[in-house]
């Protein structure tokens, strides 16, 4: 085909794809970026640290892109080109766990942009299966469902070693209940 009836005479495209019927061959033009997130949801446990991945993101046309990471208020995030570091480390999470709305964007060269949504879930944790979850469990790897605390020190009744708080530790205390200081 001559250059003159060519829709892309730079590049060779000899079926003349043109999907948006402006002339220019769809082999001469830019197409957008794709954004990817995975995993969506991205699952992070309370206290601990995830990551959003976006180096699935690609671009059809092989030009580079850059990565924007937003994120609602209320979560800790740190963007690492096309990672998210998710910081869950300070918070605690409901029985329902906590939601929050992200997304990515993708840019190429000339502008041309794409955006993921994707959610982020901190799930609330109970490491000894007692019913209180461990960010406000005063016994986190012993069940204690009641949270007994008889000397208020923080430190659940039943992995307390000194559980009147009278500075004598229960294996020499005559009394565990009763304070009663030698």
């Amino acid at each position: 085909m001559g250059d003159v009836c060519d829709n892309c005479p730079q590049v060779a495209n000899p079926g003349q794809e043109d999907a948006d019927r402006n002339g220019i061959g769809d082999a001469c033009q830019n197409r957008p970026p794709v954004a990817s997130v995975d995993p969506n949801p991205v699952v992070v446990a309370e206290g601990d640290i995830g990551i959003a991945d976006g180096s699935g993101s690609s671009d059809p046309d092989g030009d580079p892109i850059r990565y924007a990471w937003d994120c609602q208020d209320g979560i800790l995030v740190e963007a690492d080109g096309d990672g998210l570091i998710i910081d869950a480390t300070n918070l605690d999470a409901p029985p329902e766990g906590l939601r929050f709305i992200c997304s990515l964007t993708v840019t190429d060269d000339e502008g041309l942009q794409d955006v993921q949504e994707f959610t982020i879930i901190v799930v609330n944790v109970d490491s000894d299966d007692d019913g209180v979850d461990d960010g406000d469990d005063n016994c986190v790897n012993t069940p204690n469902p009641n949270q007994e605390d008889l000397d208020q020190d923080g430190i659940g009744d039943v992995c307390d070693d000194d559980i009147d708080g009278d500075g004598i530790p229960n294996e020499g205390d005559n009394c565990i209940r009763t304070p009663n200081p030698q």
